[in-house]
């Protein structure tokens, strides 16, 4: 006698395809989050890839200017050696020596934010992301043997400026 104790039945299909709704509602939100969060991705790729060659023009635009002007310093030196070789050198004061050097900076700051803010993997493939490092251990090498050579040069300077005086004090000497 348990007439009053009736269940009411489940409405399983409505349920399943609430369910099924949810979880499709779900997986739809979670690849609309991976897609968008590759289009930042790959949007940030292409800034990268944009100021790397802005960059890298900055860079070969100074790169000329230095050889120009360390050309003209050898022009320099060139005539220098020539008139030397060829007789007395003149007077001390119309000696123009051309000393120096001129300073080369490569632009790495975007180069160096890929690298040591771990978004280089952003860009696509390995082989520009290997060339992208190699060329980072080349400027660094690149810019030790630099600083080597300017040691070098400003020990040089130093020893013609020596050899100048030297040679103004016996010019003056002689007269």
């Amino acid at each position: 006698m348990r007439r009053g104790l009736i269940r009411p039945s489940l409405p399983w299909k409505r349920l399943l395809a609430e369910f099924a709704v949810i979880v499709a509602g779900v997986l739809i939100a979670l690849a609309v989050d991976s897609w968008w969060a590759r289009q930042k991705e790959q949007n940030q790729a292409e800034e990268y890839l944009e100021q790397l060659l802005v960059d890298f023009q900055e860079t070969e635009r100074r790169l000329r200017a230095t050889i120009a002007a360390d050309s003209e310093r050898l022009n320099g030196v060139n005539s220098v050696i020539a008139r030397a070789l060829r007789g007395p050198l003149p007077h001390a004061d119309s000696l123009e020596l051309p000393t120096g050097y001129n300073y080369f900076e490569p632009l790495t700051g975007t180069l160096t934010a890929l690298i040591e803010g771990g978004d280089l993997r952003l860009l696509p493939g390995d082989s520009i992301r290997f060339e992208l490092i190699a060329f980072s251990a080349l400027i660094h090498e690149t810019e030790t043997i630099l600083r080597h050579t300017e040691t070098l040069i400003w020990n040089s300077t130093e020893r013609v400026t020596v050899g100048r005086a030297r040679h103004s004090q016996s010019a003056a000497r002689r007269e």
